[in-house]
């Protein structure tokens, strides 16, 4: 869920932009893996050959919302 909520909303990537975009967030060097997690659990679409990947808007658990919103706060402050 941290990584999807940093997914730009109505964004579209290749899979070489949307790997770019994911390794900005994780620091253990597998951004196919997240890609893999995120696409099995029905947050991103991708297409067929991998050539169009974006965000699923959805509500995440609301006892997740205040994990996020301090996460979001983190990427203001640091911009």
């Amino acid at each position: 869920w941290a990584i999807w909520s940093r997914i730009p909303v109505g964004q579209s990537y290749t899979e070489v932009g949307f790997s770019r975009l994911i390794d900005l967030w994780h620091h253990f060097g597998d951004a196919a893996l997240i890609r893999r997690e995120l696409w099995g659990r029905g947050m991103i679409h991708r297409t067929q050959l991998g050539a169009d990947y974006r965000r699923i808007e959805q509500q995440p658990p609301p006892e997740l919302r205040p994990l996020l919103e301090r996460i979001a706060g983190r990427a203001t402050r640091a911009a």
